[in-house]
């Protein structure tokens, strides 16, 4: 199959741009590519190209292991609606999922704590939950898998110098089904689980 791209917002086509070597982009923008054998073509795909600076680690060391959590029941409606309390009550967890509420309904949970990147570079986070989760580091969203849904796995990505980062995952579950897994994929590496061995608090 051949493939063709364009970066400036048009429809690609074959007379469009045609892969052959890395694309190299130098700002925000959005990269559009459709594939044809022969006179036959995919669907147009699409995704959005942001230009990161990376993110310095914090300068304390947080302790490995684990991460703390934040429990409410029949409190919200949607993850983009959940919130802690002025004085939360947290437990450390050794990982991020349903753990002992895996069949609880109107169940909401907050993760904080912190993500250690071994090696400079880019990481992708992902999170497949029924319903919504959000993903954040160092404050800003990574993993936007908001709403409430059957379960969905999203993804996104962020450059990290080599340390300690702030991390919170959101989660809320509106009723039915029940599902939350994270996992990380680290520069050149492979993707897995979210765990002990690169969360602390």
């Amino acid at each position: 199959m051949e493939i063709y791209y364009t970066l400036d917002g048009s429809k690609p086509s074959k007379k469009s741009i045609k892969y052959n070597n890395p694309i190299v982009v130098t700002e925000n923008g959005t990269i559009q590519t459709i594939a044809f054998r022969g006179n036959i073509s995919s669907e147009i795909k699409s995704a959005q190209i942001e230009k990161q600076t990376y993110f310095k680690p914090i300068k304390n060391t947080p302790n490995l292991g684990s991460l703390n959590r934040w429990v409410a029941l029949k409190k919200f409606k949607i993850v983009e609606d959940v919130k802690l309390p002025k004085n939360p009550s947290w437990k450390k967890v050794t990982s991020v999922d349903l753990g002992e509420f895996k069949n609880q309904e109107h169940i909401s949970m907050v993760f904080k704590g912190y993500f250690k990147a071994e090696v400079d570079g880019l990481y992708q986070f992902a999170t497949k939950s029924d319903d919504g989760s959000l993903l954040y580091i160092n404050n800003k969203l990574i993993v936007d898998n908001g709403g409430n849904h059957a379960a969905i796995l999203r993804d996104g990505m962020v450059a990290l110098k080599q340390g300690w980062h702030t991390m919170d995952i959101f989660f809320h579950q509106g009723g039915g089904g029940s599902e939350l897994n994270v996992w990380y994929t680290s520069p050149n590496g492979k993707k897995q689980l979210l765990t002990k061995d690169v969360i602390g608090n």
